[in-house]
């Protein structure tokens, strides 16, 4: 394995640092209620563009995004209902005030076929309790719209109250949801320092994404990188969950270009940034950046002529035996070869010129 600073082309550092552990989940608590106040026709996003509001009248609205925890429960439950959380899980306070203001909101969605999908809003005045109302709705390419003052709940449904929990007074959630297979999957995407020249000896720094397969999250990170002076560094690999409420740990391994018959994947013992539909629906970008925990700074290293590097995704060890397999490639043992977008050399006609685009060369696993 080619070395390079002490590290191999995964960023891999010595034994003692494998075991290291800690926990990447930071969204699990809750969040402080955030106060918003609104100017008459302003047209704003919050919270990232998890809302956008529009008022005709000066008001405001106090809310926040359900807890990562809360928003695998409720995701849990969904599944056993047949659908899944379609967009932003938000806790509203007041919310007869917030249903009754004189103008627009729009919930952040999900769903790639919107037009047909069937997209309801669910609203649980007691947050506790799985008793809820049916929102009417109207579902746009981007956004659940309710128009406030016109809202008259379709339908109620009651369900068996948590004895045990705590009431919070004053706070609602707001539920989007649809079929889980009206949503869109997860990308993982590649970049690199634009125009770098690689070689085994001094591979590419890539920094690497999870993103919501969605247009405005997906623009939004190639225009990130582009500012930051990064381009494509390989093709984006697509994730299909089997629950979209599962947890996964990101797992890069090596595989040598000259290997001998019957060698396999060398996957590396450490411990990434986890990947989650849930995570990514809650980030106000809709996206993550994936990093070793044990050295955030190292990131992974891609040399385009160089061995083979794999990606896998694995559920999270205690969640296994509860949910259904995975048939994504990506979880499988051998996982998804990376495929390079390969640097050109010095001399190539993308230095000359208007410059040309070189295909990238597809590996054969």
């Amino acid at each position: 394995m080619e070395k390079n600073g002490g590290k191999d082309e995964l960023g891999r550092e010595d034994e003692n640092d494998k075991n290291k552990m800690e926990l990447t989940d930071e969204l699990r608590g809750e969040e402080e209620f955030k106060k918003f106040d609104l100017r008459k026709k302003e047209r704003i996003r919050l919270l990232g563009s998890s809302l956008e509001v529009e008022v005709c009248t000066e008001s405001s609205i106090i809310v926040r995004m359900t807890s990562m925890q809360k928003a695998t429960e409720i995701s849990i439950k969904l599944e056993e209902e047949g659908v899944a959380v379609a967009g932003a899980v938000l806790d509203v306070q007041n919310i007869e005030t917030f249903l009754c203001m004189d103008g627009y909101v729009g919930i952040r969605h999900n769903v790639y076929n919107w037009k047909t999908s069937k997209v309801s809003l669910r609203l649980y005045r007691d947050p506790n309790s799985e008793n809820y109302e049916v929102i009417s709705i109207q579902v746009t390419k981007d956004y659940i719209v309710v128009h406030p003052k016109e809202v008259d709940s379709e339908d109620k449904h009651k369900g068996a109250a948590d004895a045990n929990s705590e009431s919070q007074p004053g706070a609602s959630r707001l539920v989007p949801i649809v079929q889980r297979s009206s949503l869109y999957d997860i990308k993982i995407r590649f970049h690199r320092k634009k125009e770098n020249i690689c070689t085994c000896q001094n591979p590419h720094h890539v920094k690497i994404h999870a993103v919501l397969g969605k247009d405005v999250p997906m623009d939004d990170l190639e225009e990130q990188m582009s500012l930051a002076g990064l381009e494509e560094a390989a093709e984006s690999v697509s994730v299909v969950p089997a629950s979209r409420s599962n947890i996964y740990e990101t797992t890069f391994g090596k595989f040598p270009k000259n290997a001998r018959s019957g060698a396999q994947v060398d996957w590396i013992n450490e411990k990434w940034t986890q990947v989650s539909y849930l995570q990514l629906n809650r980030e106000p970008s809709g996206y993550v950046e994936l990093k070793r925990v044990t050295a955030p700074e190292v990131g992974l290293r891609l040399a385009c002529d160089g061995s083979y590097l794999f990606i896998k995704l694995r559920l999270e060890e205690k969640k296994k035996k509860k949910n259904s397999a995975e048939d994504d490639p990506i979880f499988l043992e051998n996982g998804i070869c990376i495929k390079p977008v390969h640097c050109p050399a010095e001399d190539d006609p993308i230095f000359i010129g208007n410059g040309i685009r070189v295909e990238p060369v597809h590996c054969i696993v």
